[in-house]
């Protein structure tokens, strides 16, 4: 009798152990997601970052006019390209393809 409490006792201990691992292992992947979330946007970020500065740094900066100011500025003031076409006129369109 007092072993098949204590059976029945060890049970549910054991099976509530189970589950409190299967729980922290959830929560333990789902931060794992989100790290590799970020990560993944980090990465992102320096790419765009190294890419700026590459454009910032190069030859066709150098040889560019003042005139070519505002051009790219338009041209990098919005991520949308209609809004690019609606905010640039031709000419400028033209010269920030030509380079």
């Amino acid at each position: 009798m007092k072993s098949s409490k204590l059976d029945r006792w060890l049970t549910v201990g054991t099976n509530i152990s189970v589950l409190i691992g299967i729980v922290l292992l959830i929560v333990e992947i789902n931060q794992n997601n989100e790290l590799v979330r970020i990560q993944i946007e980090q990465a992102r970020s320096d790419t765009y970052v190294a890419w700026q500065r590459e454009v910032a740094s190069g030859d066709h900066v150098a040889r560019c006019s003042r005139n070519w100011a505002p051009v790219w500025a338009k041209l990098f003031a919005t991520n949308e390209l209609s809004s690019r076409r609606n905010f640039m006129s031709e000419i400028e369109r033209i010269r920030a393809l030509q380079d």
